[in-house]
């Protein structure tokens, strides 16, 4: 299982073999068991569970260990949901920032240009305002704020 913003950390089958065996080795574990985890109806995990003693699992151990998918699995859902709407949030923040400081910048060119609002946002072109204008206009209002 991944993070959420890498599901799959491995690039290949090869190395996630290699270093799950290494941690196996080198925890001296005897058995394990991977217990699926789904959302939906999609994998969207799969954690082992490992035994330090040599044993078979027992019918009562791997109901319990099955009964756990469903609460792990919200969990582990719960915090990709989360972590989706953290990046949307911080998305918003920097939108409604740059939309701040091109409202101050329109201020700006009305005062020193004596412009309309409209002229202003058109960037005293007259027609519609270009990702170009847009550009400029932001630059200007960046440094603008600096120096104040």
């Amino acid at each position: 299982m991944g993070t959420a913003g890498n599901p799959r950390p491995f690039k290949n089958s090869a190395s996630r073999n290699a270093i799950w065996s290494r941690e196996f080795d080198r925890h001296h574990f005897e058995g394990v068991a991977s217990v699926p985890l789904l959302e939906a109806g999609a994998a969207i995990g799969l954690p082992n569970v490992c035994r330090s003693h040599r044993a078979s699992l027992q019918g009562s151990a791997l109901s319990f260990l099955l009964s756990l998918s469903v609460p792990v699995s919200a969990l582990v859902a719960g915090e990709a949901a989360r972590a989706g709407l953290r990046r949307e949030i911080d998305n918003l923040n920097r939108r409604l920032a740059d939309r701040k400081l091109l409202e101050r910048a329109k201020g700006v060119l009305q005062t020193h240009f004596q412009w309309s609002e409209e002229q202003a946002y058109l960037g005293g072109t007259g027609s519609v305002p270009s990702r170009h204008n847009h550009d400029v206009v932001m630059r200007h209002a960046r440094l603008t704020s600096q120096m104040q």
